[in-house]
């Protein structure tokens, strides 16, 4: 009922004629049809105002869709608490329920991710190691040494069928981006 008297307080209608159109929405009925065939039963209620009331209805039972989701999401993590469940109920736009789950979201799920997981941080690890033993000075700038790193992290990891070589990939990858933001693009691997 709540969502009818949104509706009417909304549209500056009589919650009659919203709970009459929405009835015949959810039946079916066109938009043209009900403006042209069922005004005794809408209340004359012109084509902008119904199809006003079809994208506001749809949009707020998608909002409240989604807000159900989110609370099952969090609430499998075990992490939904009182005053969230109420942030979350009292959102008025998709945006806002978003805006709340972003901190609960699950991260994509990458080899890297896998890789960690299953206790190959180790390997990231000794992935820092070799990239800093192959640092080298010159004129007071540090630089890798000519070989072409992001090349022979990408073909470790072809290689690898588990995700192994996955989490020094994305770190050899990040430190490349680093690199090039330091050092430019003009600046040979």
């Amino acid at each position: 009922m709540e969502l009818y008297e949104q509706l009417a307080k909304e549209l500056g209608i009589a919650l009659w004629q919203v709970k009459n159109t929405v009835e015949l929405i959810e039946g079916g009925a066109t938009i043209p049809f009900i403006a042209r065939y069922r005004k005794e039963v809408t209340g004359s209620l012109d084509d902008n105002v119904l199809r006003d009331l079809s994208t506001r209805l749809a949009y707020l039972q998608n909002l409240e869709k989604r807000k159900a989701e989110v609370i099952a999401g969090i609430e499998a993590q075990e992490l939904l608490t009182e005053e969230l469940r109420r942030q979350i109920l009292a959102a008025g736009t998709l945006v806002e329920v978003e805006d709340l789950y972003r901190p609960y979201r699950p991260k994509r799920k990458t080899r890297a991710s896998v890789a960690r997981a299953r206790g190959l941080e180790p390997v990231q690890r000794q992935g820092d190691a070799v990239h800093h033993r192959h640092l080298d000075v010159h004129h007071d700038e540090v630089r890798l040494q000519p070989f072409d790193q992001l090349d022979r992290l990408k073909a470790v990891a072809s290689a690898a069928d588990h995700g192994e070589a996955s989490v020094p990939l994305e770190h050899g990858l990040e430190c490349v981006e680093k690199r090039l933001v330091v050092f430019g693009d003009d600046d040979p691997m």
